[in-house]
């Protein structure tokens, strides 16, 4: 089979050749979500359907590290994650005749913040909420992290980096 590139807004297959599709974590770099969910309208077949699983920065559950320490972060996923209420509606818009929304994933996780300078710098392409900021944004969360690193050591102490977030699953279907 032929190697075939697109867009999520333009996708490269003929109408009806899916039965079902998936959009993991990667709904929020799309330019067009309503396109995208037209494209995925038209290369469905009849019955089928889309799974798009990503973060919900909106319902406000999520303890997460990143957001404490790279503070443009949250703001940042706020525009760039829509609520998983608007993404059911966008798919209703598109022509699914169903839409659900429910937790696929909640992940939890403690990590000592020595281990992220085990290498003397903290690799940005780790998640990307911290590539897309700026080199000043990024470098004063490393320093909110080496300052608090350092607090905790001065009382003994290792500085824990908490994620407790959750991941979303929207499903339309025709």
């Amino acid at each position: 089979m032929p190697h075939l590139r697109g867009r999520a807004e333009s996708l490269p297959w003929r109408d009806g050749s899916f039965d079902r599709l998936f959009c993991i974590n990667a709904l929020h770099h799309f330019a067009d979500r309503a396109a995208f969910f037209a494209e995925a309208v038209r290369v469905l077949r009849p019955g089928g359907a889309l799974l798009s699983i990503g973060k919900d920065p909106h319902a406000g559950v999520d303890d997460w590290w990143v957001y404490d320490y790279f503070e443009e972060t949250r703001a940042i996923d706020l525009a760039r994650f829509a609520p998983i209420r608007i993404l059911r509606g966008e798919m209703a818009l598109a022509g699914f005749a169903w839409a659900e929304s429910f937790e696929a994933e909640r992940i939890e996780a403690v990590r000592p913040a020595a281990d992220l300078f085990a290498t003397g710098v903290i690799d940005r392409t780790f998640t990307s909420q911290l590539t897309v900021l700026t080199d000043e944004e990024f470098e004063r969360g490393v320093a909110r992290i080496r300052s608090a690193q350092a607090a905790r050591a001065a009382d003994g102490a290792d500085l824990q980096l908490i994620s407790d977030f959750r991941l979303f699953a929207t499903v339309g279907r025709l």
